[in-house]
């Protein structure tokens, strides 16, 4: 007997597997977005063009490119960040 309280589910989440996939879709998107909302915004003001001319030369002499904008591929214990000040350091590891 159907009646009021009966919940409908699509036949897509009637799937365990599904459910899971979804679960870790909707994780890994919340991951994209704080990233973007969070360590961008120290990437941007901390690896600024000024800080990443210092390191031109020795990029240039070694790939024969200029260094990738934004500090990349730094993740706060590399060449880049040991030429920053502690309290930057410090809040972009702390992103």
């Amino acid at each position: 007997m159907s009646g009021w309280f009966e919940i409908v589910q699509p036949e897509l989440f009637k799937n365990a597997c599904t459910l899971v996939v979804l679960g870790a879709l909707l994780i890994a998107i919340q991951l994209i977005l704080f990233m973007y909302m969070y360590l961008l915004k120290s990437r941007i003001k901390i690896f600024n063009g000024k800080f990443m001319k210092k390191f031109e030369d020795d990029h240039k002499a070694a790939f024969g490119t200029r260094p990738a904008d934004l500090g990349y591929p730094e993740t706060g214990s590399g060449r880049y960040s040991k030429e920053l000040s502690y309290k930057d350091w410090y809040v972009f590891y702390s992103a």
